[in-house]
Protein backbone atom coordinates (compact mmCIF):
# COMPACT_ATOMS: atom_id res chain seq x y z
CA UNK A 1 0.00 0.00 0.00
CA UNK A 2 1.02 3.75 -0.80
CA UNK A 3 1.44 6.03 1.83
CA UNK A 4 1.40 9.93 1.29
CA UNK A 5 3.25 11.59 4.22
CA UNK A 6 3.15 15.65 4.72
CA UNK A 7 5.18 16.54 7.48
CA UNK A 8 8.00 19.90 7.82
CA UNK A 9 10.00 18.33 10.44
CA UNK A 10 12.99 16.77 8.93
CA UNK A 11 13.93 14.21 11.83
CA UNK A 12 10.36 13.14 12.37
CA UNK A 13 9.53 12.78 8.76
CA UNK A 14 12.31 10.62 8.33
CA UNK A 15 11.43 8.71 11.37
CA UNK A 16 7.66 8.33 10.42
CA UNK A 17 8.89 7.70 6.77
CA UNK A 18 11.42 4.43 8.24
CA UNK A 19 9.00 3.27 10.46
CA UNK A 20 6.11 2.76 8.14
CA UNK A 21 8.08 1.10 5.44
CA UNK A 22 9.84 -0.87 8.01
CA UNK A 23 5.35 -2.18 7.88
CA UNK A 24 5.66 -2.72 4.49
CA UNK A 25 4.05 0.42 3.20
CA UNK A 26 5.21 2.43 0.24
CA UNK A 27 5.86 6.50 1.00
CA UNK A 28 6.08 9.19 -0.47
CA UNK A 29 6.86 12.09 1.70
CA UNK A 30 5.65 15.81 1.20
CA UNK A 31 7.19 18.79 3.27
CA UNK A 32 5.21 21.43 2.46
CA UNK A 33 1.13 21.97 1.90
CA UNK A 34 1.26 22.40 -1.41
CA UNK A 35 3.36 19.86 -2.18
CA UNK A 36 1.14 17.41 0.17
CA UNK A 37 -2.30 18.75 -1.71
CA UNK A 38 -0.54 18.38 -5.51
CA UNK A 39 0.41 15.06 -4.62
CA UNK A 40 -3.07 14.14 -2.92
CA UNK A 41 -4.84 15.35 -5.55
CA UNK A 42 -2.19 13.88 -8.69
CA UNK A 43 -0.87 10.57 -6.88
CA UNK A 44 -2.88 6.88 -6.12
CA UNK A 45 -2.51 6.79 -2.32
CA UNK A 46 -4.17 4.75 0.24
CA UNK A 47 -4.14 7.10 3.41
CA UNK A 48 -2.59 10.55 3.70
CA UNK A 49 -0.71 11.00 7.18
CA UNK A 50 -1.26 14.66 7.14
CA UNK A 51 0.40 17.41 10.16
CA UNK A 52 -1.53 20.52 11.02
CA UNK A 53 1.61 22.88 11.15
CA UNK A 54 2.97 22.95 7.65
CA UNK A 55 4.42 25.51 5.64
CA UNK A 56 3.32 27.31 2.76
CA UNK A 57 0.07 26.01 3.29
CA UNK A 58 -1.09 24.61 6.77
CA UNK A 59 -2.86 21.47 7.07
CA UNK A 60 -6.18 22.06 7.97
CA UNK A 61 -6.21 24.19 4.85
CA UNK A 62 -5.32 21.34 2.69
CA UNK A 63 -8.14 19.00 4.49
CA UNK A 64 -9.97 21.31 3.44
CA UNK A 65 -9.36 21.76 -0.46
CA UNK A 66 -9.11 18.48 -0.49
CA UNK A 67 -13.09 17.74 1.03
CA UNK A 68 -14.09 20.65 -1.09
CA UNK A 69 -12.98 18.88 -3.82
CA UNK A 70 -14.79 15.91 -2.90
CA UNK A 71 -11.57 13.27 -2.31
CA UNK A 72 -12.49 10.28 -1.00
CA UNK A 73 -8.91 9.80 0.29
CA UNK A 74 -8.36 8.40 4.23
CA UNK A 75 -6.77 11.23 6.20
CA UNK A 76 -4.87 10.67 9.55
CA UNK A 77 -4.28 13.88 11.31
CA UNK A 78 -0.79 14.15 13.01
CA UNK A 79 -0.31 17.40 15.41
CA UNK A 80 1.08 18.75 18.74
CA UNK A 81 -2.42 20.50 19.45
CA UNK A 82 -4.12 18.50 21.86
CA UNK A 83 -6.57 20.75 22.69
CA UNK A 84 -10.29 19.15 22.34
CA UNK A 85 -11.60 22.58 19.97
CA UNK A 86 -8.55 21.75 17.40
CA UNK A 87 -9.35 17.43 17.32
CA UNK A 88 -13.24 18.78 16.89
CA UNK A 89 -12.16 21.15 14.33
CA UNK A 90 -10.12 19.02 12.68
CA UNK A 91 -12.58 15.89 12.60
CA UNK A 92 -15.28 18.55 11.58
CA UNK A 93 -13.21 19.45 8.25
CA UNK A 94 -13.19 15.68 7.27
CA UNK A 95 -10.08 13.67 8.76
CA UNK A 96 -10.92 10.13 9.70
CA UNK A 97 -8.84 9.89 12.43
CA UNK A 98 -6.97 12.23 14.92
CA UNK A 99 -3.05 11.47 16.68
CA UNK A 100 -1.66 13.51 19.03
CA UNK A 101 2.33 14.01 19.07
CA UNK A 102 4.62 12.17 20.79
CA UNK A 103 3.58 9.09 19.41
CA UNK A 104 4.30 5.68 19.48
CA UNK A 105 5.41 4.01 15.61
CA UNK A 106 3.34 0.87 16.29
CA UNK A 107 -0.07 3.28 17.43
CA UNK A 108 0.91 4.97 14.04
CA UNK A 109 0.89 2.18 12.10
CA UNK A 110 -2.19 0.47 13.83
CA UNK A 111 -4.05 3.60 13.14
CA UNK A 112 -3.28 2.98 9.18
CA UNK A 113 -4.00 -0.21 9.13
CA UNK A 114 -7.40 0.48 10.85
CA UNK A 115 -8.31 3.53 8.36
CA UNK A 116 -7.27 0.66 5.52
CA UNK A 117 -9.68 -1.59 6.84
CA UNK A 118 -12.67 1.11 7.38
CA UNK A 119 -12.35 2.55 3.89
CA UNK A 120 -12.13 -1.10 2.29
CA UNK A 121 -15.04 -2.47 4.36
CA UNK A 122 -13.20 -5.08 5.59
CA UNK A 123 -13.81 -6.54 9.38
CA UNK A 124 -9.90 -7.84 9.40
CA UNK A 125 -6.95 -6.80 7.88
CA UNK A 126 -6.26 -10.47 6.13
CA UNK A 127 -7.06 -10.83 2.77
CA UNK A 128 -8.17 -14.08 1.32
CA UNK A 129 -8.36 -15.28 -1.88
CA UNK A 130 -9.33 -18.38 -2.14
CA UNK A 131 -6.73 -20.89 -0.19
CA UNK A 132 -4.23 -18.16 -0.12
CA UNK A 133 -4.68 -15.89 2.59
CA UNK A 134 -2.24 -12.05 3.69
CA UNK A 135 -1.97 -10.52 6.67
CA UNK A 136 -0.44 -7.21 6.12
CA UNK A 137 -0.27 -6.78 10.10
CA UNK A 138 2.27 -10.37 10.87
CA UNK A 139 3.53 -10.04 6.94
CA UNK A 140 2.61 -13.19 6.51
CA UNK A 141 1.44 -15.15 3.41
CA UNK A 142 -0.44 -18.54 3.89
CA UNK A 143 -1.33 -21.55 0.90
CA UNK A 144 -2.87 -23.97 1.98
CA UNK A 145 -2.41 -22.86 5.69
CA UNK A 146 1.36 -23.26 4.76
CA UNK A 147 3.79 -20.36 5.08
CA UNK A 148 5.22 -18.96 1.87
CA UNK A 149 8.47 -16.85 1.95
CA UNK A 150 7.95 -13.35 -0.07
CA UNK A 151 10.51 -11.19 -0.54
CA UNK A 152 9.34 -7.08 0.49
CA UNK A 153 8.99 -6.39 -3.00
CA UNK A 154 6.46 -9.46 -3.42
CA UNK A 155 4.54 -9.23 -0.73
CA UNK A 156 3.34 -5.50 -1.86
CA UNK A 157 2.71 -6.77 -5.11
CA UNK A 158 0.37 -9.63 -4.25
CA UNK A 159 -1.54 -7.02 -1.60
CA UNK A 160 -1.58 -5.02 -4.32
CA UNK A 161 -3.60 -7.24 -6.47
CA UNK A 162 -5.28 -8.88 -3.69
CA UNK A 163 -6.77 -5.44 -2.84
CA UNK A 164 -8.61 -5.73 -6.67
CA UNK A 165 -10.21 -9.01 -6.83
CA UNK A 166 -11.57 -9.97 -10.11
CA UNK A 167 -9.79 -6.47 -11.77
CA UNK A 168 -6.93 -5.75 -14.34
CA UNK A 169 -4.25 -4.04 -12.52
CA UNK A 170 -2.43 -1.49 -15.03
CA UNK A 171 1.67 -1.70 -15.06
CA UNK A 172 1.35 2.10 -13.77
CA UNK A 173 -0.69 1.52 -10.94
CA UNK A 174 1.38 -1.11 -9.54
CA UNK A 175 4.42 0.92 -9.58
CA UNK A 176 2.18 3.37 -8.30
CA UNK A 177 1.89 1.07 -5.30
CA UNK A 178 5.34 -0.43 -5.31
CA UNK A 179 7.88 2.50 -5.45
CA UNK A 180 8.17 6.00 -3.85
CA UNK A 181 9.14 9.44 -5.10
CA UNK A 182 13.19 8.32 -4.42
CA UNK A 183 12.77 5.23 -5.23
CA UNK A 184 14.47 4.28 -9.75
CA UNK A 185 11.41 2.62 -11.22
CA UNK A 186 13.61 -0.03 -13.90
CA UNK A 187 11.76 -0.40 -17.44
CA UNK A 188 10.89 -4.05 -16.84
CA UNK A 189 10.26 -3.96 -13.38
CA UNK A 190 6.47 -5.00 -14.10
CA UNK A 191 6.45 -6.74 -17.47
CA UNK A 192 8.48 -9.37 -15.74
CA UNK A 193 5.99 -11.01 -13.93
CA UNK A 194 4.14 -11.35 -17.61
CA UNK A 195 5.65 -14.33 -18.89
CA UNK A 196 6.08 -18.03 -17.79
CA UNK A 197 7.12 -17.10 -14.53
CA UNK A 198 3.98 -15.49 -13.29
CA UNK A 199 1.96 -18.15 -14.47
CA UNK A 200 3.69 -20.58 -12.15
CA UNK A 201 3.61 -18.15 -9.11
CA UNK A 202 -0.14 -17.86 -9.83
CA UNK A 203 -0.67 -21.42 -9.47
CA UNK A 204 1.19 -21.54 -6.65
CA UNK A 205 -0.23 -19.15 -4.87
CA UNK A 206 -3.97 -19.58 -5.89
CA UNK A 207 -3.61 -23.54 -6.22
CA UNK A 208 -5.94 -25.02 -9.21
CA UNK A 209 -9.15 -25.11 -9.95
CA UNK A 210 -11.00 -26.82 -13.29
CA UNK A 211 -14.14 -26.67 -14.40
CA UNK A 212 -14.50 -29.52 -16.24
CA UNK A 213 -13.47 -31.34 -19.43
CA UNK A 214 -12.96 -27.44 -21.38
CA UNK A 215 -9.89 -26.32 -19.18
CA UNK A 216 -7.95 -28.53 -20.95
CA UNK A 217 -8.74 -27.22 -24.61
CA UNK A 218 -7.91 -23.77 -23.06
CA UNK A 219 -4.94 -24.67 -22.37
CA UNK A 220 -3.87 -26.15 -25.39
CA UNK A 221 -1.81 -23.93 -28.26
CA UNK A 222 -1.17 -21.53 -24.83
CA UNK A 223 0.95 -23.58 -22.01
CA UNK A 224 0.92 -26.78 -19.88
CA UNK A 225 1.16 -26.85 -15.88
CA UNK A 226 2.50 -29.43 -13.81
CA UNK A 227 2.32 -29.46 -10.47
CA UNK A 228 4.35 -32.07 -8.11
CA UNK A 229 3.89 -32.75 -4.34
CA UNK A 230 7.81 -33.99 -3.00
CA UNK A 231 8.29 -36.29 -6.26
CA UNK A 232 4.41 -37.49 -6.71
CA UNK A 233 2.85 -35.48 -9.61
CA UNK A 234 -0.70 -34.31 -8.35
CA UNK A 235 -1.92 -32.09 -11.18
CA UNK A 236 -1.14 -31.90 -14.99
CA UNK A 237 -3.60 -29.66 -17.30
CA UNK A 238 -2.32 -31.66 -20.21
CA UNK A 239 -2.07 -35.79 -19.08
CA UNK A 240 -1.15 -36.52 -22.47
CA UNK A 241 2.05 -34.18 -22.60
CA UNK A 242 3.95 -36.05 -19.79
CA UNK A 243 6.84 -33.14 -19.91
CA UNK A 244 10.18 -34.21 -17.25
CA UNK A 245 10.27 -31.76 -14.37
CA UNK A 246 13.30 -29.67 -15.36
CA UNK A 247 15.93 -27.72 -13.00
CA UNK A 248 14.34 -24.74 -10.72
CA UNK A 249 14.10 -21.35 -12.79
CA UNK A 250 14.30 -20.73 -16.80
CA UNK A 251 15.11 -24.04 -19.13
CA UNK A 252 15.21 -24.41 -22.94
CA UNK A 253 14.46 -28.22 -23.56
CA UNK A 254 14.13 -30.72 -26.58
CA UNK A 255 11.27 -32.97 -25.89
CA UNK A 256 10.02 -35.80 -28.63
CA UNK A 257 11.75 -33.62 -31.38
CA UNK A 258 10.17 -30.63 -29.91
CA UNK A 259 11.57 -27.07 -28.27
CA UNK A 260 9.88 -26.19 -25.54
CA UNK A 261 9.95 -23.19 -22.85
CA UNK A 262 9.84 -24.11 -19.38
CA UNK A 263 9.82 -22.44 -15.98
CA UNK A 264 9.99 -24.43 -12.78
CA UNK A 265 9.06 -23.18 -9.15
CA UNK A 266 10.20 -24.97 -6.13
CA UNK A 267 7.66 -23.77 -2.44
CA UNK A 268 7.18 -25.58 0.54
CA UNK A 269 7.42 -29.02 -0.88
CA UNK A 270 5.45 -28.25 -4.13
CA UNK A 271 7.08 -27.71 -7.63
CA UNK A 272 5.39 -25.90 -10.31
CA UNK A 273 5.66 -26.24 -13.85
CA UNK A 274 4.49 -23.86 -16.72
CA UNK A 275 5.93 -24.85 -20.35
CA UNK A 276 4.94 -23.41 -23.51
CA UNK A 277 6.10 -25.24 -27.11
CA UNK A 278 7.61 -22.87 -29.77
CA UNK A 279 5.88 -23.87 -32.63
CA UNK A 280 2.82 -22.91 -30.65
CA UNK A 281 4.37 -19.33 -30.00
CA UNK A 282 5.45 -19.32 -33.89
CA UNK A 283 1.91 -19.82 -34.45
CA UNK A 284 0.12 -17.48 -31.99
CA UNK A 285 2.17 -14.71 -33.42
CA UNK A 286 1.71 -15.68 -37.07
CA UNK A 287 -2.28 -15.36 -36.26
CA UNK A 288 -1.65 -11.97 -34.51
CA UNK A 289 0.19 -10.89 -37.79
CA UNK A 290 -2.93 -11.46 -39.85
CA UNK A 291 -5.24 -9.02 -37.52
CA UNK A 292 -2.51 -6.70 -37.36
CA UNK A 293 -1.40 -6.59 -41.09
CA UNK A 294 -4.59 -4.58 -42.81
CA UNK A 295 -4.98 -2.59 -39.53
CA UNK A 296 -1.25 -1.60 -39.94
CA UNK A 297 -1.46 -0.81 -43.68
CA UNK A 298 -4.67 1.26 -43.41
CA UNK A 299 -2.56 3.17 -40.89
CA UNK A 300 0.83 3.54 -42.61
CA UNK A 301 -1.59 4.52 -45.79
CA UNK A 302 -3.51 7.09 -43.20
CA UNK A 303 -0.06 8.32 -42.16
CA UNK A 304 1.73 8.72 -45.33
CA UNK A 305 -2.12 10.57 -46.85
CA UNK A 306 -1.75 13.06 -43.38
CA UNK A 307 1.53 13.91 -43.91
CA UNK A 308 1.70 14.59 -47.29
CA UNK A 309 -1.37 16.65 -46.47
CA UNK A 310 0.74 18.76 -43.65
CA UNK A 311 3.70 18.84 -45.65
CA UNK A 312 1.93 20.36 -48.38
CA UNK A 313 -0.35 22.90 -46.20
CA UNK A 314 3.12 23.71 -44.10
CA UNK A 315 4.77 24.48 -47.82
CA UNK A 316 1.96 26.78 -49.02
CA UNK A 317 3.13 29.83 -48.11
CA UNK A 318 6.96 29.42 -49.47
CA UNK A 319 4.99 28.31 -52.64
CA UNK A 320 3.21 32.00 -52.17
CA UNK A 321 6.31 33.56 -51.99
CA UNK A 322 7.89 31.56 -55.23
CA UNK A 323 5.38 33.13 -57.14
CA UNK A 324 5.74 36.94 -55.92
CA UNK A 325 9.62 36.37 -56.80
CA UNK A 326 8.76 35.09 -59.91
CA UNK A 327 6.90 37.82 -61.50
CA UNK A 328 9.23 40.55 -60.16
CA UNK A 329 11.54 42.27 -62.56
CA UNK A 330 13.84 45.66 -62.92
CA UNK A 331 10.27 47.87 -62.95
CA UNK A 332 8.81 45.46 -59.76
CA UNK A 333 11.30 45.64 -57.11
CA UNK A 334 8.45 46.07 -54.85
CA UNK A 335 8.56 44.37 -51.15
CA UNK A 336 6.75 41.20 -50.82
CA UNK A 337 3.75 41.57 -48.78
CA UNK A 338 4.41 39.55 -45.66
CA UNK A 339 1.56 40.48 -43.29
CA UNK A 340 -0.19 37.16 -43.49
CA UNK A 341 2.56 34.76 -44.07
CA UNK A 342 3.42 32.67 -41.30
CA UNK A 343 5.48 33.13 -38.16
CA UNK A 344 7.85 31.00 -39.56
CA UNK A 345 8.86 31.84 -42.72
CA UNK A 346 8.74 35.54 -42.35
CA UNK A 347 12.43 36.20 -41.29
CA UNK A 348 12.99 34.61 -45.30
CA UNK A 349 10.48 37.54 -46.05
CA UNK A 350 12.14 39.88 -44.77
CA UNK A 351 15.30 38.82 -45.85
CA UNK A 352 14.21 38.74 -49.40
CA UNK A 353 12.49 42.13 -49.21
CA UNK A 354 15.69 43.85 -47.70
CA UNK A 355 17.15 42.54 -50.94
CA UNK A 356 15.23 43.62 -53.30
CA UNK A 357 15.64 47.16 -50.88
CA UNK A 358 19.14 46.92 -52.05
CA UNK A 359 18.30 45.98 -56.05
CA UNK A 360 16.07 48.35 -56.26
CA UNK A 361 18.16 51.13 -54.82
CA UNK A 362 21.47 50.20 -56.78
CA UNK A 363 18.85 49.57 -60.00
CA UNK A 364 17.97 53.37 -59.20
CA UNK A 365 21.98 54.71 -58.83
CA UNK A 366 22.90 53.10 -62.24
CA UNK A 367 19.74 54.78 -63.68
CA UNK A 368 21.00 58.32 -62.59
CA UNK A 369 24.16 58.11 -63.47
CA UNK A 370 23.44 57.06 -66.49
CA UNK A 371 21.54 59.86 -66.93
CA UNK A 372 24.09 62.44 -65.29
CA UNK A 373 26.71 60.29 -67.99
CA UNK A 374 24.41 61.73 -70.76
CA UNK A 375 23.97 65.05 -69.43
CA UNK A 376 27.82 65.58 -69.29
CA UNK A 377 28.62 64.14 -72.61
CA UNK A 378 26.03 66.38 -74.51
CA UNK A 379 28.60 69.45 -73.74
CA UNK A 380 31.78 68.29 -75.62
CA UNK A 381 29.70 65.98 -78.02
CA UNK A 382 27.75 69.20 -79.29
CA UNK A 383 31.50 71.24 -78.93
CA UNK A 384 32.76 68.63 -81.27
CA UNK A 385 29.94 68.86 -83.71
CA UNK A 386 29.60 72.43 -84.00
CA UNK A 387 33.88 72.32 -84.74
CA UNK A 388 33.51 69.32 -86.98
CA UNK A 389 30.92 71.60 -89.02
CA UNK A 390 33.07 74.93 -88.90
CA UNK A 391 35.92 72.32 -90.05
CA UNK A 392 34.16 71.69 -93.11
CA UNK A 393 32.77 75.59 -93.81
CA UNK A 394 36.09 76.70 -93.46
CA UNK A 395 37.27 79.41 -96.54
CA UNK A 396 41.10 79.13 -95.81
CA UNK A 397 43.76 76.87 -94.79
CA UNK A 398 44.81 79.16 -92.31
CA UNK A 399 40.50 79.01 -90.99
CA UNK A 400 40.47 75.12 -90.96
CA UNK A 401 43.62 74.62 -89.11
CA UNK A 402 42.54 77.04 -86.62
CA UNK A 403 39.12 75.46 -86.72
CA UNK A 404 40.84 71.68 -86.30
CA UNK A 405 43.22 72.78 -83.55
CA UNK A 406 39.80 73.49 -81.27
CA UNK A 407 38.37 70.07 -82.43
CA UNK A 408 41.30 68.48 -81.53
CA UNK A 409 41.07 69.75 -77.60
CA UNK A 410 37.21 69.10 -77.88
CA UNK A 411 38.23 65.61 -77.86
CA UNK A 412 40.49 65.64 -75.56
CA UNK A 413 38.16 67.78 -73.33
CA UNK A 414 35.43 64.60 -74.10
CA UNK A 415 38.23 61.75 -73.71
CA UNK A 416 38.66 63.48 -69.93
CA UNK A 417 35.08 63.30 -69.46
CA UNK A 418 35.19 59.56 -70.45
CA UNK A 419 37.91 58.60 -68.26
CA UNK A 420 36.15 60.75 -65.02
CA UNK A 421 32.42 58.67 -66.01
CA UNK A 422 34.49 55.26 -65.75
CA UNK A 423 35.94 55.97 -62.30
CA UNK A 424 33.02 57.04 -61.21
CA UNK A 425 31.36 53.77 -62.34
CA UNK A 426 34.06 51.77 -60.46
CA UNK A 427 33.32 53.37 -57.24
CA UNK A 428 30.71 51.60 -54.74
CA UNK A 429 26.94 53.46 -55.42
CA UNK A 430 26.33 55.05 -52.29
CA UNK A 431 29.42 56.87 -53.21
Amino acid sequence: MKLLLAEDDPMIGESMQQGLRQAGFVVDWARDGAAAELAANTGDYAVLVLDIGLPRQDGLTVLKRLRQAEHTLPVLVVTARDAVADRVAGLNLGADDYLVKPFDLDELVARVRALLRRHSGRGRSEMRLGTLCLDPDRREVTLLDQALALSQREFALLEALMARPGTVVSRESLEECLYGWDEEVSSNAIEVHFTLEQVAHAIMRHGVETTGEGDEAQDDGRFISQMWEKSRLVYASRPDVALPRQPNGFAVVTWNGEEWRTYTLHSSGFTIQVAAPKANRVLAYARLANWLLLPLAILVAGLGLLIWMAVVRALAPLEQVRREIGVRDVAMLHPIDMATAPEEIRPLGEALNALLSRLDKAMSLQRRFVADAAHELRTPLTALKLQAQMATRAESEAERQQTMARLQEGIDRAARLVSQLLAMARLEPEA
